[in-house]
Formats: structure tokens, sequence, C-alpha cells
């Protein structure tokens, strides 16, 4: 970080709220992104994941490299005068950032000056900007959907440099000068993602698209948790040490071990196993279905009610779990009544597979906080008994703190 300019040191990516003289600077809220891009490639992602995108992309050795340098880079839009220039509830904090900025030699102007600054978000600033550099535009796209929502073609051509100059750069007034911090910031990701140039970034497919998107969505999500990423006074920017902070909000987070399918499938009696009971002629034939598939996919199993699909539908994810090296189960069904009636069976079946580890479960319907069973696993109470393995995360739970 030493090598960057005072131009580059001088931008903000987060003002504290209530904390006073406290900021978060734009390249270390970079760097924090990029360190928690590794701990998630290599701590909490599966395999089946990773091979996901690591066959979704050109150059499969990159893949690791090409989800750190959009974390690295997805906040690259707040690196305009029109973001710059926003205002906190600390009007000292503001001027002196301010004044921080002008000194560097980024020319800033009120925020009365922006009359159209909701043209141009941040995220999708950020695209634009990437674009510009010339990056492409499968790559550009992801970091542009890192608030959820990419942007649209109509945004993309509407909202641009040329239709909105002032935003980007101040019109002449400040482009050399913005545009070279911007090229600048650019460079620091690539050399955080051990890349050279835009150039060498490896192109990923659709799919590699979608997992890196919600996986430089949660890095984001992680990065802004206020109360394991400190905000910094403001004088101090020289003296933080980014590694300890980001080991600090890791272990503070305690993500839990994402569940690992056993191969008991291919000695074992899952049904004995999971739920205690010896399989039916229907569960049997499905299972020895799905033993028999060597590359899982969509399996659609039709029976009567009553007579144990979703017995038969976890024996079944399990197995194809362990094939694919995946490590997670989406139960979808059509109604909040559906979903609380079955929400016991798989809470059982979830408090079965491995009493070792702590299983994080989310029940996702709008009211779930009404459902007893699910609102117990938050406050901490297991239904079962005092040793259950299963948890809600707060992560997961939708709880955690995020801001600009």
């Amino acid at each position: 970080m030493d090598k960057l300019s005072q131009k580059a040191q001088s931008l903000w990516a987060k003002k504290a709220k209530n904390n006073g003289l406290a900021w978060l600077p734009l390249v270390i809220h970079m760097r924090d992104s990029a360190e928690i891009a590794k701990k998630l490639w290599n701590h909490w992602l599966s395999e089946g994941a990773k091979t996901v995108v690591s066959t979704g992309i050109e150059d499969k050795e990159s893949a690791e490299r090409l989800f750190v340098f959009l974390a690295a880079v997805h906040d690259l839009g707040k690196a305009t005068p029109v973001f710059q220039s926003k205002k906190s509830m600390h009007s000292e904090l503001d001027e002196r950032i301010e004044t921080r900025i002008q000194k560097a030699g980024l020319p800033i102007n009120p925020v009365s000056f922006f009359s159209r600054a909701s043209k141009t978000p941040h995220a999708l600033a950020t695209q634009i900007l990437l674009e510009n550099a010339d990056c492409d535009k499968n790559i550009s796209a992801i970091a542009g959907a890192h608030h959820g929502k990419p942007p649209g073609f109509t945004d993309l051509i509407n909202s641009g440099m040329n239709t909105f100059p002032e935003n980007f750069h101040l019109g002449k007034e400040g482009k050399d000068a913005w545009a070279g911090v911007q090229r600048e910031l650019i460079e620091y990701a690539l050399e955080l993602a051990g890349f050279s140039s835009l150039s060498e970034l490896p192109k990923p497919n659709m799919a590699a698209q979608v997992l890196l998107s919600g996986l430089v969505i949660m890095a984001d999500w992680i990065v802004s948790r206020e109360e394991d990423f400190d905000y910094i006074d403001h004088e101090n920017i020289g003296l933080t040490n980014t590694n300890k902070r980001v080991d600090k909000a890791w272990a503070l987070l305690e993500l839990p071990y994402l569940w690992k399918a056993r191969d008991f499938w291919m000695s074992s009696d899952l049904y004995l196993e999971n739920f205690g009971f010896t399989a039916n002629q229907m569960q049997d034939i499905a299972v020895k279905t799905a033993k028999d598939i060597k590359i899982p996919g969509i399996f659609i199993l039709e029976a009567p009610m009553g007579i144990g699909k979703t017995e038969a539908a976890l024996v079944i994810a399990e197995i194809f779990a362990d094939k694919a090296k995946c490590k997670g189960v989406f139960f979808a069904l059509p109604t909040q009544a559906t979903s609380d009636a079955i929400f016991p069976r798989i809470l059982n079946w979830v408090d079965n597979l491995d009493k070792t580890e702590l299983r994080s479960i989310r029940l996702m319907h709008g009211k779930a906080q009404f459902n007893e069973a699910y609102q117990n696993l938050i406050d901490g109470i297991n239904i079962d008994d005092e040793d259950g393995s299963v948890i809600v995360h707060e992560w997961f739970n939708g709880v955690m703190s995020h801001s600009i």
C-alpha cells in the first residue's frame, strides 16, 4: 500500500456513523475484500462450486485469482467525484476527507453540484469504469452486480461517461486526475490478485459468472460488517495491518463448516442411518437408481402421497452431493404451510448427519420468525436435545449489517 499515490489513499469507502472521526479508506476496503475472497475460496467454498467456476473460465488455474480481483475491484465506482462528495453525519470528518482529497491533487465539488448523482450509483459506475478500461464485459458485469442486481443494457448505455462526465471525473476539469487514480486502483486490484493487466484475466462463462457474482456479494457483505472490520482513525491509515484485520474478522465471523456429504451410501443403508427405518420398495429403487448415475443432474421422483418421497429425496441429495462434491441442500416447497410442515423433518435429518460439526440451516419464507422450531434455533435452543448440531448462523439469517 506504500506504493499507492496520495490520490488513491485519500479516497474513502465508508465513513463512521456514530464513532466520530473514523473512516474506512477505499484502498483498505479493497485489500480487506481481496483477503476475504482468499479465505472464502480456500477455507469455505465447496470443491463442487470451485469446479463449476474453474471449468467455466478459459484458464482454470486462474479461477481463485479472478475471484480475488473481482472482490478487490468491486467498489471502484466509489473512486469518482460524485461518490466522494457524499456527506456523513460528521461535518468535521467530511471536511477533513475533502481537504485530504484536494491536497492529493483530485478536484472535487460539493454534493449540491451533482444534480444527477442518482444516475450513476457506484456499482453501475464500477462496471462502466472497467469496461472503459477494456475489461471484458463478462468480468465487469460481475462487479457491476455486487449489490444483487446486474445493471441493465439501458443503464449502461444511458449512464455512461459521455452522458454524465461530471459524475465520473468532473468533465474536462478533472478528467486526467480522476482517470489516473481510477487506473491506479484497477492496477492495485490486479496486483492483489496476481495479474499484470486486464488482458490476462480469464473470461468466465455464464455459470461461472453467476457463482462469482454470489461470491463477490458475500465477500462484500462480510467486509462491510462494522463490528469485525473496524473503522480507522482519520490520521492513522499508514498504521493499519490488513492481514491482522482479516484474520481477526474471519475468526469472529465463525462461518460454519459446510456439510461434507458422506460416502456411506456405498456400503450403508442411509435410510436406516438418517431416519431409523428400512427403505420401502419405492425408496430402495430410488436410491439404487441414484447410485448408478455417474454425473448428477435433475432426478424426478413421482409417487403417491405418504410413501416417503421426502426421505428418498434427502438420501438422493446426499448421494449426489458426495458425487459432485457439493456441500449444501436447498429444499424448495410451494407454500409457507408446506415449508413449516416439512421443516422439523429436515431439521431432524440435518441433526442426524454428523454431530461432530455445527450445521447452519435457514427457513426462508417471510414469516419464519413465527415458526417455533426455527425460532428456538435462533435463540440457541435445540428442540431435540442439548447436544444438537444445528444452528442458525447470523450471516445466513440476514441480520448482519451492511452499509455503502
